[in-house]
């Protein structure tokens, strides 16, 4: 009689284990994607408000591609070539080294050491120009009236756009901290249900939390 109760406990105290699970996941599930319907709402509500703005920015955001774009091409050029020469000298300083260890090992010479530096500044000697080049490219590109003027004008735009956003946001505030406030409540529970289960009931608890946290509303 003892054994059968003690049993029935145990079947009794499991389900309730379950049931506090499923009913977690439900409420975590619903809180989660109530957040992320509101974050969605905002975005979309923002994207409305500041939607007079988005042709001047587009036409000026092309206007400065027109301008950077031949720049940004020619200066990956130069930097596809530093990385060419830099790779050349690279493969250079490994065949001195190689032939130097074959005749002496691991112990340096001043002639290895000589040949090693030589390298290198040949190395440098012939990047230069060309970071040099690339440093011109840029301080013209930064010296530009029109560019700078574009960005000026860009800036401000985006000035607009972030009051409108942060004015979005602010109307659901109020939802927000509301939905925090229960995350932060559902968390506590989380831990607290997580501490009385076994090592797989947690692995399996905590892969069910993370799916819900990828896609809760779905």
């Amino acid at each position: 009689m003892n054994k059968f109760i003690w049993i029935l406990a145990t079947l009794l105290l499991a389900t309730s284990c379950i049931d506090n699970r499923k009913s977690w996941l439900q409420e975590y599930k619903k809180t989660k994607c109530a957040w992320l319907s509101t974050k969605e709402k905002v975005r979309l509500e923002s994207i409305q408000n500041s939607r007079q703005l988005n042709p001047e920015l587009i036409s000026i955001n092309q206007k400065i591609t027109r301008i950077i774009k031949p720049i940004q091409s020619e200066i990956a050029l130069l930097n596809h070539r530093i990385n060419e020469i830099n790779i050349k000298y690279l493969n250079k300083s490994r065949k001195i080294s190689e032939a130097h260890e074959h005749i002496y090992g691991h112990i340096s010479t001043p002639e290895f050491e000589k040949e090693l530096e030589q390298n290198d500044n040949n190395n440098i000697r012939e990047i230069t120009p060309l970071k040099n080049k690339i440093a011109f490219l840029q301080s013209k590109l930064n010296q530009d009236a029109t560019y700078l003027y574009l960005i000026a004008e860009q800036n401000k735009i985006k000035a607009k756009i972030a009051v409108i956003t942060t004015a979005v946001k602010d109307k659901h505030q109020v939802t927000f901290d509301s939905l925090q406030k229960e995350l932060d409540r559902q968390n506590y529970d989380y831990n607290y249900i997580l501490q009385k289960l076994d090592r797989n009931e947690r692995q399996k608890f905590s892969n069910e939390k993370a799916r819900i946290k990828q896609k809760p509303c779905k």
